[in-house]
């Protein structure tokens, strides 16, 4: 399948290598020039946001979300569903993914109706939203991403993430074969910010 990342940081480089050892196309996009030009020198597909990309089905967004208090700087994340909302199409039955850290709520209250904003789609009829969060350890991301222990999957409505946890699920590569929990989205950012 093609794969787009957004984000090519420790979280998107490690699961971006993963999906392709699975056997994916994946490209990556970087708003760090540097980030990018080491993709490319090392054989992989990547892009900075202004140049031009190809729609494809699936989008996972895995930019910083750091900390601003007892909230999060969600700049990068604005910027990575304005990016993917103007490359959906509903023909595609695109699938978009935010593996970002974020708090709870974040999800449904906020990048939700930001994307549907942007693309000027709505949810169900002309995309999917599923927020999968991360559980990699900086030091061990590689491993992590190919071995994970779960995938946690929220969905905006029961389906939504059934293609993520078919590629999750393991069948193109048995390492990804963890479980899957499928929760609604709320749960799933209240489990993971707990973690």
């Amino acid at each position: 399948m093609n794969i787009e990342i957004v984000g090519a940081g420790v979280v998107g480089s490690a699961f971006g290598r993963a999906l392709l050892a699975g056997g994916h196309a994946v490209q990556w996009i970087d708003s760090h020039p540097g980030r990018v030009q080491d993709l490319r020198e090392n054989g992989f597909t990547a892009a900075l946001p202004d140049e031009p990309a190809d729609p494809c089905p699936l989008y996972f967004i895995c930019v910083p979300t750091p900390p601003i208090g007892r909230d999060q700087d969600r700049t990068a994340l604005s910027k990575a569903l304005a990016r993917v909302a103007m490359l959906l199409r509903p023909e595609l039955s695109p699938t978009v993914v935010i593996r970002s850290t974020i708090l709870p709520g974040t999800s449904r209250q906020w990048a939700l109706p930001s994307l549907e904003r942007e693309s000027g789609l709505r949810r169900s009829d002309h995309f999917r939203f599923v927020y999968c969060p991360e559980f990699l350890r900086e030091r061990q991301a590689a491993e992590d991403a190919s071995a994970p222990r779960i995938h946690l999957l929220g969905e905006s409505e029961p389906g939504q993430g059934d293609v993520v946890a078919q590629i999750l699920g393991g069948a193109r590569r048995p390492s990804f074969g963890c479980p899957s929990r499928r929760r609604n989205c709320r749960s799933t950012s209240t489990t993971a910010s707990t973690r």
